[in-house]
Order: C-alpha cells, then sequence, then structure tokens
C-alpha cells in the first residue's frame, strides 16, 4: 500500500455508468505506509485505477495571471 504527495491532478477518465475510473497524475512522489522518506516517481504520467484508491484527498488550487505576467495561486477553500 502507498501514500503519494504533491501529485498533479492530469486528467480522469469516467466508466461507461458514469463513475470514476482512471486518474491520471504529474510529479508525484510514493512512499510504503510504513516508510518515512517519499521517493519520486520517474515518467511523464502516473494512471491509477480508482477501484484501488482506499481513499483521496485533493486540494483544488486557482491560477491567475496579473497584467504583468505574473501568476498566482490560491488554494480554493
Amino acid at each position: 500500500m502507498f501514500l503519494y504527495t504533491q501529485v498533479y491532478l492530469v486528467d480522469y477518465e469516467l466508466s461507461e455508468e458514469g463513475n470514476l475510473n482512471l486518474i491520471y497524475i504529474k510529479y508525484a512522489f510514493k512512499k510504503r505506509i510504513n516508510e518515512a522518506v517519499f521517493n519520486e516517481i520517474k515518467g511523464h504520467t502516473l494512471i491509477l485505477k480508482y477501484e484501488n484508491i482506499i481513499n483521496l484527498n485533493l486540494t483544488f488550487i486557482q491560477s491567475k495571471e496579473n497584467s504583468d505576467g505574473d501568476i498566482t495561486l490560491r488554494m480554493i477553500e
């Protein structure tokens, strides 16, 4: 069993019934439940089957580009 952190949700797929089937993530780090250190997962995109996920905690971040070109991030509560 693994824990994942610092992931960026890229995309998802629904089943024919409309349920969540697959999630596509990038920039993921993972560790086994009984380990202390997270390790980077190399590769472009990690695909997880939703049926294998025990729980899921998401934080949504909104990005906004200012007139000077700077990008600000805001956590959506």
